[in-house]
């Protein structure tokens, strides 16, 4: 499945997995809406992070992440 032409799914978690440094497995993609350019996902809770952390280290990152991808990111 692709987001846009070029850019799969599977290729986007693997890098925001290795971002975050968690396995690409919890990354849950829901959908992309191409209007407001946003990628709705989630992420699987683990009894060794908190999610919240990890969304927040997405902020974090945010600028590392959007030169490869950029795109908004919505945490649902």
């Amino acid at each position: 499945m692709e987001i846009e032409d070029n850019i799969t799914v599977d290729e986007w978690k693997t890098f925001i997995a290795n971002t975050i440094n968690i396995d690409k497995s919890r990354i849950n993609y829901n959908n992309y809406e191409p209007s407001s350019l946003c990628i709705s996902f989630t992420i699987t809770e683990s009894d060794n992070d908190n999610i919240q952390d990890l969304y927040n280290l997405i902020d974090e990152k945010y600028h590392i992440i959007s030169l490869t991808y950029p795109f908004l990111y919505c945490f649902e």
